[in-house]
C-alpha cells in the first residue's frame, strides 16, 4: 500500500510518498 500526503512547512508544500511494508510502525520519511 502507498500512502500519499501532503504537509506544508513554512508555506512550503511537500508530496510525500510512504510505502507500508506491513510493519507495525511505519517508516519516517527522509527529512531534511
Amino acid at each position: 500500500m502507498l500512502r500519499k500526503f501532503k504537509i506544508s512547512v513554512d508555506g512550503t508544500q511537500y508530496l510525500v510518498e510512504m510505502e507500508e511494508v506491513g510493519a507495525p510502525t511505519p517508516t519516517p520519511a527522509d527529512a531534511a
